[in-house]
């Protein structure tokens, strides 16, 4: 078994959530306390044809919705309010197909709220590019090849599209330096049967084009299934371990540690007892329709409101919310879930200890 480099990078670190220490001591104090960051679906619209979208069953859907800049500025103020620190963009669809995206972040800015981006790369438009550089803390491409063959595969997309993205991530980078922006540019990369043998590839490709890091994670499923056989996940870890020499100390390649565990051998279900971290973050869709987390906003059981209804700051003070979070069921978890480290930290923090003040 090939081992497992298990040290991970500043900006993916579980540890970051000791930086809220104010919001764990009130969920110690009250059992309840607010969002620090909420993900954001700005449309389920999408310009890319990825097969596996969202890695979720019944994920692809035909709704087309889009959240109007009177919602979200709805949603900035409710959150200004509360108290969150960060919206993360994502989808659904891709946010830089909203027509209104670059208007959205500077609102989003306006409202002392930090920002960041997941997109496919491909629709930067000139002001859409300004306003990531602005207003965006980060931005991460979903490459998920090494070249024109694969980004069929992994996109739907074909060759003209891949050098669109390649010739676009060159010119945020470009961007960046010109207006001196502290914007960390990332690139990420999906392992499945279908795209192992790109890994280091893809690593490469990122490198060249001088975003600062890529992180390869392995799709994660519902039934703990590995998305490939024990002979690939063996190469795939080997990929992993010869793409890490790469690294240098202007780029990152970087894995995460619970789900290469799960490729190596583990489980990857859950060692805790409740999920707790759902106090901390939540996830709004395009519907207008709040859910859990990323990984179960196509569950109906999971729905905690609807903006449409019931305003997001009385949404979080609702019965309804917490009626959801009573009644998970780790069963319709995805496996691993990435939130799992974050919840191993907020179960040690919250269980019993002999002699606490005996540091």
């Amino acid at each position: 078994m090939v081992a497992i480099n298990s040290s991970e990078p500043t900006i993916f670190s579980a540890s970051k959530l000791l930086k809220h220490l104010d919001r764990i001591v009130e969920l110690q104090s009250t059992g309840d306390t607010r969002p620090v960051m909420v993900g954001v679906d700005l449309t389920n619209v999408c310009n890319h044809r990825c097969p596996m979208c969202n890695g979720a069953p019944g994920a692809l859907t035909s709704d087309r919705s889009s959240l109007s800049l009177a919602t979200l500025e709805g949603l900035a103020k409710d959150f200004n309010t509360l108290g969150v620190k960060a919206v993360a963009l994502g989808g659904g669809g891709d946010p830089s197909v909203h027509p209104q995206v670059a208007e959205i972040l500077r609102l989003f800015k306006s409202y002392g709220l930090e920002t960041a981006m997941f997109t496919n790369g491909q629709l930067m438009r000139e002001s859409f590019l300004d306003a990531v550089v602005d207003c965006c803390s980060w931005i991460r491409i979903s490459l998920d090849a090494d070249g024109p063959e694969m980004f069929k595969a992994t996109h739907g997309m074909d060759g003209g599209d891949w050098d669109k993205v390649l010739v676009n991530t060159r010119n945020l980078v470009e961007r960046r330096a010109r207006r001196g922006s502290p914007i960390v540019i990332g690139a990420s990369f999906l392992i499945g049967s279908h795209t192992r043998s790109g890994i280091y590839g893809a690593a490469a490709v990122a490198r060249e084009l001088g975003v600062d890091y890529i992180r390869m994670r392995p799709y994660f499923t519902w039934n703990g299934d590995l998305p490939f056989d024990r002979a690939e996940a063996e190469e795939v870890l080997a990929e992993l371990e010869r793409a890490m020499t790469l690294s240098t100390d202007k780029f990152i390649v970087s894995y995460p540690k619970a789900r290469t565990e799960w490729v190596s051998g583990s489980t990857g279900r859950p060692t805790y007892k409740k999920c707790r971290i759902h106090h901390f973050i939540t996830e709004v869709n395009a519907d207008g329709k709040v859910h859990l987390c990323c990984h179960t906003k196509y569950n109906s059981k999971y729905i905690l409101g609807d903006l449409y209804e019931k305003s997001f700051i009385d949404m979080w003070h609702s019965e309804q919310r917490k009626q959801v979070y009573r009644n998970i069921d780790f069963n319709d978890c995805a496996i691993p879930c990435k939130m799992s480290a974050h919840n191993e930290i907020l179960e040690m923090i919250d269980g019993p200890v002999m002699h606490p003040n005996f540091l």
